[in-house]
């Protein structure tokens, strides 16, 4: 505890050596924070241009016209799981399947 109290009252400067190695940590850690900054950046950048791409293609699929003579037809069929309790149920449905940009939805059919 003397050494502490004797250190900070003492007048003696800090050495050069110690001023140099404490800008330099100083600037290391500033461009770190810039490298940073500016990756996080890009990478929002490109997910948002990601996202702009998936919703307009989700918008042109949700705007098909359902007379589309495009359109193929198919049958979805959901059943019900009974695991354990008996036999379920099962039910079919004719829906015609739209797809653009990838992507693929479907309507049911008349």
């Amino acid at each position: 505890m003397k050494k502490l109290t004797n250190k900070l009252r003492s007048r003696a400067g800090e050495s050069f050596a110690e001023v140099l190695v404490a800008l330099l940590v100083v600037v290391l850690a500033a461009v770190l924070l810039v490298g940073m900054y500016s990756a996080s950046s890009a990478l929002d950048k490109n997910a948002m241009e990601g996202d702009k791409k998936l919703y307009e293609a989700v918008s042109k699929l949700e705007t098909v016209d359902p007379t589309d003579p495009t359109a193929t037809t198919g049958t979805v069929t959901i059943t019900e799981d009974t695991t354990g309790v008996g036999t379920g149920t099962s039910v079919s449905i004719e829906v015609n399947i739209y797809e653009q940009d990838g992507l693929t939805a479907y309507q049911k059919g008349s």
